[in-house]
């Protein structure tokens, strides 16, 4: 999100933060949605799904066609997983407008 980030001025943590909620699920997602809304944090961005995903081709855990995320289905517990970039492009039109 950062590397791709069309001059919207959002600090390192707020791409973190944003790119954490496509990675949840459930229950996760839904805390870290309100804790990010409650502090008013951006929850979406502007830049397109294909420059985030072409940003992150040049990622340290992209590897061919593949990149590993972090996916979390509950508060403490975490799967790293390995998906090709069309998964990560469903997952990041969650938040990219």
């Amino acid at each position: 999100i950062e590397s791709a980030n069309n001059m919207q001025n959002l600090y390192h943590g707020e791409c973190v933060a944003i790119g954490m909620l496509p990675m949840a699920k459930g229950k996760a997602r839904e805390r870290i949605l309100g804790a990010l809304k409650k502090l008013n944090l951006p929850t979406e961005i502007s830049d397109n799904a294909d420059d985030l995903v072409s940003a992150c081709r040049h990622d340290k855990k992209a590897s061919g066609e593949k990149i590993t995320v972090v996916l979390c289905e509950k508060i403490g517990s975490y799967t790293l997983k390995k998906i090709n970039f069309s998964e990560l492009e469903a997952l990041i039109k969650e938040v990219a407008r």
